[in-house]
């Protein structure tokens, strides 16, 4: 299974939970060291919680030859924290025109003039399991008497 294939399993269990489908995974050495989607939490994006699971698992501070995959763009609190990780490599697959903070707002990393080596894998399933999930969630909100 590759990692794509891996970040869609998240978002859909995310989904199940009814919690924002956004995934997250760290490799190094192309082995899977930790997982992550979205928590409950405001603050528990994916991002944050995968960095921290696996300097637990790897038992270290930073995140020295690691790479990050994400199913979205990374908001300015998780782009930053992926600096502060120090994973060699970040890696997303969809934007977040309201939240980025790479591509879609700004740059963080170049604002603040932070060597982040980034990529953007544009792929449609990741864009469409959020939209669905929104969507379900609007259609829930509409059936509420009020």
């Amino acid at each position: 299974m590759n990692v794509e294939e891996k970040l869609f399993e998240l978002c859909q269990e995310a989904f199940r939970l009814e919690r924002v489908p956004v995934g997250a995974v760290v490799v190094k050495d192309n082995e899977i060291v930790s997982l992550a989607f979205n928590g409950e939490k405001s603050i528990e994006h994916a991002e944050i919680l995968v960095l921290s699971k696996a300097m637990e698992t790897l038992n270290t501070k930073r995140l020295d030859g690691c790479e990050l995959y994400v199913s979205l763009e990374p908001c300015p609190m998780c782009a930053y924290a992926v600096h502060l990780s120090r994973v060699k490599k970040l890696c997303f697959f969809s934007l977040d025109e309201k939240r980025g903070a790479i591509v879609s707002n700004s740059n963080i990393f170049d604002y603040f003039g932070l060597k982040i080596q980034w990529e953007y894998r544009k792929n449609t399933i990741f864009e469409d399991i959020l939209k669905d999930f929104f969507k379900s969630k609007r259609k829930t909100c509409a059936k509420i008497d009020l």
